[in-house]
């Protein structure tokens, strides 16, 4: 795998995954999240079944759309089942540690 820390986010692709990292690029790799996932430090939150975002990487969580804003613009969905553990996970922090914005509507 690529290194952690070039990680934007893992995307699940029926029976591949999907590497996207900071530099724009993407791997494809024949796996599942869920044999990713255990290997992976306290950096990376799952954010929906097919999504594992780096979380130093997402800049706006929108509460009321449910939807994360990453570093390099791009957007993706925060699952009903996935985003009570999300705010716990950025609630957790304080703001010196991790400058994350909310949108509450």
């Amino acid at each position: 795998l690529a290194p952690m820390r070039g990680v934007l986010y893992f995307q699940s692709d029926l029976k591949y995954v999907i590497i996207h990292l900071k530099n724009s690029s993407a791997k494809k790799v024949y796996t599942k999240l869920s044999e990713i996932e255990p290997s992976l430090n306290s950096d990376f939150l799952r954010i929906h079944k097919s999504y594992i975002v780096n979380a130093k990487t997402i800049r706006f969580v929108d509460k009321s759309n449910k939807i994360v804003t990453l570093a390099n613009g791009e957007t993706l969905p925060i699952s009903d089942a996935n985003y009570k553990a999300v705010v716990e996970y950025f609630s957790e922090r304080k703001k010196g540690l991790c400058q994350i914005e909310w949108q509450i509507m």
